[in-house]
């Protein structure tokens, strides 16, 4: 027998220190076993990771003195792939160690292997990430955490999945210094594309973490029943989805086009065609044909999919709110929006044949400057100005002296 513990970053269950779950007593026995990982329900597409964690846990159970010896491999088991890459490199490293690396110094070697050259303000940005998304705490719902753009709309929401994680476990604010640390380094490394990815990637996180303190704001306006506050912080809202579409639309891992061609290439008829089309945007919006808690739970912060399918249903929750708060000034009452409703809408797209890019546009570093200029400096003001400091997360808004990306 071989066991694979397939979330020991989070419960592991061969006698270690256990997180989140009641561990095995007696771990797995005599039994030969594997320390896995599981990075990735869905292929959601936040940041999320455990990096000295998961250095610590493996080093520990390679020098467990009971389990130690039994310990035959360390392994992923990813539901996607194509997400936080560093977990990959740092695990499958681990495997020729017999000690716990200096992650500091471990991170520095990183950034010179992904990007071709030393860098000090990417050594920076990855410290700050090492600290805020790759220092995560999940365990109790799955990862990663999930962006509320995604969520099917409605009140007092965390999460866009049934299962996943909601609010960040991390100083958003802190960790958008790494966002101007790597913003800084466009110049010297802007021809590599393993940056252009991160800077997208790191960018796009940033303006998820924006949209959630956008949501809870909005979600005070809407119970205070403020109305001139809530068509402003709504109009924030839908243009931040806008802008993240029109970013990711430069980066081709972000792109929804690939993934229908991808699948529609591998019919032999166009009747295949079409159903492996259908499969395609099925299983990243309604995942089954009924309406079930399944729903979203692949959801992708995705060009094209952000355009067409979470930013249309945002705006049908937006006009209804709308609507029922001018009744209420009124006292009058108006329903609200049955999921039955949206699940019409979110089917109606996944029937659909509409092709997609598949090729991306746009330059990522000037759109990703384009997005540092416009939110960085006037958004924490612009909240402030709509609403009590109590509906951002944390209960409280911190600055954070990074690095200046420049002109």
């Amino acid at each position: 027998v071989l066991v694979t513990n397939i979330m020991a970053e989070a419960k592991p269950q061969w006698g270690g220190a256990v997180k989140y779950m009641p561990g095995r007593a007696g771990g797995f026995g005599p039994h030969d076993w594997i320390w896995s990982e599981i990075p990735n329900f869905g292929g959601r597409t936040g940041m999320t990771g455990k990096l000295d964690s998961t250095a610590l846990d493996v080093v520990a159970a390679l020098h467990d003195p009971r389990f130690g010896a039994t310990l035959k491999g360390i392994g992923m088991t990813p539901e996607a792939t194509g997400q936080d890459p560093v977990l990959y490199d740092l695990l499958f490293d681990l495997g020729w160690m017999d000690s716990l690396p200096d992650l500091s110094a471990w991170l520095k070697a990183y950034v010179r292997d992904r990007y071709g050259a030393a860098d000090g303000q990417m050594d920076s940005a990855w410290s700050i990430m090492r600290h805020t998304v790759y220092a995560s705490r999940y365990g109790r719902r799955d990862p990663p955490i999930e962006s509320i753009i995604c969520a099917r709309p409605g009140w007092h929401k965390q999460s866009a999945s049934s299962w996943g994680e909601g609010l960040p476990d991390y100083d958003t604010l802190v960790f958008e210094g790494a966002w101007a640390e790597a913003l800084a380094a466009r110049h010297r490394l802007g021809a590599q594309a393993t940056y252009r990815y991160d800077l997208v990637n790191i960018t796009r996180q940033v303006l998820a973490n924006r949209a959630r303190s956008l949501y809870a704001a909005m979600n005070s306006a809407y119970d205070s029943g403020s109305v001139p506050v809530f068509r402003q912080l709504s109009r924030s809202f839908l243009d931040l989805i806008a802008d993240e579409d029109r970013l990711l639309r430069s980066q081709r891992e972000f792109l929804l086009g690939p993934w229908l061609a991808g699948a529609r290439k591998r019919g032999g008829t166009s009747s295949d065609r079409r159903w492996l089309e259908w499969d395609a945007r099925t299983l990243i919006t309604t995942w089954s044909d009924t309406v079930d808690s399944v729903n979203d739970y692949s959801c992708r912060e995705w060009s094209g999919l952000l355009s067409d399918y979470y930013l249309p249903r945002w705006r049908l929750f937006i006009r209804n709110a709308l609507q029922q708060l001018e009744a209420r000034r009124a006292g009058r009452s108006v329903p609200g929006i049955a999921d039955t409703v949206y699940f019409q809408l979110e089917a109606r797209w996944a029937r659909g044949h509409r092709p997609y890019p598949v090729t991306p546009r746009g330059d990522p570093l000037q759109l990703s400057l384009n997005l540092f200029r416009k939110y960085r400096s006037s958004f924490i003001k612009r909240l402030l100005s709509c609403q009590d400091h109590s509906a951002l997360p944390g209960g409280r808004v911190t600055a954070h002296a990074g690095s200046s990306p420049g002109s």
